[in-house]
């Protein structure tokens, strides 16, 4: 709001007891009494927000207000831009393998390799990539066996027509499914073939 005058002067002064001028010789009244026009200004920039991940690469952003203009303004970065750790990952235990005996307490394996490596300063994986399991813990089958044949008998006789025998006994018995010995125990053979001597005697 400004202020603007404007004046007045005395034409005719009075004389001879006339009146004087009555009044001011000055006028002022407001002008431009509207609202100057304003430039829009900017606040300082707000501080950065937080990051939208912390590492593979996120977005943050800082505002600042126009008071005057009654609008806000955005700005957006890159941040945490580096990669993100990653942890080792097993894969799954493959099959187990053959058992190294069929009885009698073996051993069989099963086995695991890394699926994904560490990276980044991840997680090294943790435990063995090998596993050992007992197996096969029956006893073994025991076949039967025989022990070695006896010696032979004496003949039953000493001429004509006798036998002899010899015998064999079980040395190991059949166990745990084991095979049964096969065959006798006991062989026999012909033996004294030898003529027996006729003593000549007279008859009566």
């Amino acid at each position: 709001t400004g202020v603007r005058t404007h004046g007045r002067s005395i034409a005719v002064s009075a004389a001879s007891g006339g009146e004087e001028c009555f009044g001011p010789s000055t006028e002022t009244e407001q002008c431009n009494t509207h609202n100057c026009p304003s430039d829009c200004a900017w606040g300082t920039w707000g501080e950065w927000g937080d990051c939208s991940l912390s590492c593979g690469g996120g977005q943050q952003e800082a505002s600042r207000t126009s008071h005057v203009c009654g609008i806000v303004s955005t700005k957006i970065r890159d941040c945490n831009t580096a990669s993100c750790p990653v942890d080792c990952e097993w894969g799954a235990w493959s099959e187990w393998d053959q058992c190294s005996v069929s009885c009698a307490n073996g051993t069989q394996w099963h086995t695991r390799s890394v699926l994904v490596a560490a990276q980044n300063g991840g997680a090294t994986c943790d435990g063995p990539s090998s596993e050992a399991s007992s197996c096969n813990s029956q006893p073994c089958p025991v076949d039967c066996k025989w022990a070695s044949w006896g010696s032979w008998t004496a003949c039953t006789v000493t001429c004509g027509h006798g036998t002899r025998s010899h015998t064999r006994s079980i040395a190991t018995s059949p166990a745990y499914g084991g095979e049964p010995c096969t065959g006798i125990d006991v062989a026999t053979e012909a033996c004294g073939l030898v003529s027996c001597q006729l003593v000549c005697d007279w008859t009566e």
